[in-house]
């Protein structure tokens, strides 16, 4: 899909003996690309380029989980046509 994007985040948890470690939050990694992408698109002359100030997340609990978002992810770019912003 041209206007969003879909992805499935794994944060793995880190042991260091009795040190405890900081781990990336959900908002740290997201924040992270967001801001990645947004400097990368003003560079490249995009400068209108804007995210929207919500996402969606979704924990995944179990490998039938897993399988649905995964299968959804695949088949998204199939509905391009019925996006409100198709044709824009």
């Amino acid at each position: 899909m041209p206007n969003h994007i879909h992805g499935i985040i794994i944060i793995n948890a880190v042991k260091t003996g009795h040190t405890p470690s900081l781990q990336p939050t959900l908002g740290n990694v997201i924040g992270s690309f967001k801001s990645a992408v947004t400097r990368r698109a003003h560079q490249d002359s995009y400068p209108t380029f804007a995210w929207q100030t919500r996402l969606y997340d979704h924990v995944i609990r179990n490998e039938d989980d897993l399988f649905c978002i995964r299968n959804y992810i695949q088949n998204n770019p199939l509905k391009w046509e019925l996006d409100e912003y198709y044709n824009l």
